[in-house]
């Protein structure tokens, strides 16, 4: 009981600290010119950023949380993997997917204006998602969720997200990590999150990781050719849905959840698994397809690249 206890304080400090440094950077590169920029654009235009961000939210708030349901439901998932996959699955938008558009040649301000806007939705859609979605998963077992804990872990996101906003207001800021720095920025980040999920690793959390990355991927590009996307919007649909935010659900799980401590453990080391892995699936298939197109660090191309990039994707799957 005490080892539980005190893991889960490490749990604690380590997802409010984590939100506070990526919500406070999401607020700093958001342009509320550029949001503005794609809002404003007519939603009947042809390849119309607006409507990208439109059906990107839909998919994040309607149709993926259906499909976690459905797979929860079909693939006869129980306990700590069950809640650790409901939960990441009706979280918004990552902050990270920008970067992989980056690198992949895809549209990284599709992924940065709706990555804030649905950041900023989470505040009233994310609550009632988790009371209706992943309570499902607690069906039965000793844990539940703390509604007002609930409601204060997804304000904080959009204090830290005020913050850094203030902060882009003050000193100036970039609207997403640019092309020569995201590749750097991708190995540091997958090197520490494999040294955080090595202790956790089973089989079956990277396989819930690599389930929803795929899912994502083929929803996203589905969705994205129902919209008319071209490649390069399609590339960072894919990308979009197959990266949910990882650090809003770590702390709703770690504020929120109330009951047996040992399992609001497992679901939270469930949880750093299976976002390594779609993490480390996202990294490899760039990784490739930067390497068989020149190399690592070089430029992005033209409407062919951008289409084999988006092949890249789609075959991986």
């Amino acid at each position: 009981m005490f080892e539980d206890s005190l893991e889960l304080l490490f749990h604690k400090v380590c997802a409010n600290l984590l939100v506070c440094c990526c919500f406070t950077g999401i607020g700093f590169m958001v342009n509320p010119g550029a949001i503005q920029v794609v809002l404003s654009a007519p939603i009947s235009g042809e390849e119309s950023p607006k409507r990208m961000v439109l059906v990107l939210l839909i998919g994040f708030f309607l149709v993926f949380p259906a499909l976690a349901i459905a797979a929860t439901q079909v693939l006869h998932l129980k306990g700590a993997l069950a809640i650790a996959s409901l939960l990441i699955c009706v979280m918004p938008g990552g902050p990270n997917s920008a970067v992989f558009a980056t690198v992949m040649g895809g549209k990284p301000e599709i992924n940065a204006v709706t990555t804030t806007v649905s950041s900023c939705l989470s505040i009233i859609l994310v609550p009632l998602l988790c009371t209706e979605v992943v309570s499902l998963g607690m069906h039965g077992l000793n844990l539940h969720i703390d509604r007002p804990d609930l409601i204060l872990s997804c304000a904080e996101v959009t204090i830290c997200m005020a913050a850094g906003m203030w902060l882009r207001g003050r000193y100036g800021g970039s609207d997403y990590i640019a092309e020569g720095l995201s590749p750097p920025y991708l190995v540091m980040l997958c090197t520490m999150m494999t040294i955080a999920a090595f202790s956790f690793l089973t089989l079956a959390r990277c396989l819930a990781g690599f389930g929803i990355f795929a899912s994502g991927l083929l929803v996203g590009g589905a969705l994205g050719w129902t919209a008319g996307a071209n490649s390069s919007q399609m590339i960072s649909m894919s990308l979009e849905l197959a990266f949910h935010d990882m650090p809003l659900a770590y702390v709703i799980a770690a504020n929120s959840f109330k009951g047996s401590k040992a399992l609001q453990v497992d679901v939270l080391d469930s949880m750093i698994v299976i976002a390594w892995a779609y993490t480390m699936c996202a990294f490899l298939i760039a990784l490739g397809y930067r390497c068989a197109n020149g190399s690592w660090a070089s430029p992005k191309g033209g409407e062919v690249e951008n289409c084999k990039a988006a092949a890249c994707l789609y075959g991986a799957v």
